[in-house]
């Protein structure tokens, strides 16, 4: 598994559930990145970021990490391409 498939931001083709993502993202570390992993094709590496980041969100890293990722969920932008 390589740096690109585990830092794969997913892509929510449906406006209303990447804001959902996003939102749930801010508040609870790590489960709106679990949500656009299972919405984008249960993408595995993507569920598992999601996981580790609610399991470092006890730690105020988890938080700081998926509030990147709801900002790159939003724009759809990619960390590496």
């Amino acid at each position: 598994m390589s740096l690109n498939t585990f830092f794969h931001i997913p892509i929510v083709k449906d406006d209303t559930m990447r804001l959902v993502c996003v939102i749930i993202n801010i508040f609870l570390a790590g489960v709106g990145t679990i949500i656009a992993g299972a919405l984008e094709e249960t993408n595995l590496p993507v569920i598992i970021c999601g996981v580790v980041q609610l399991v470092c969100g006890s730690f105020g890293v988890g938080f700081l990490w998926s509030w990147v990722w709801a900002y790159f969920i939003f724009t759809k932008k990619q960390v590496f391409n």
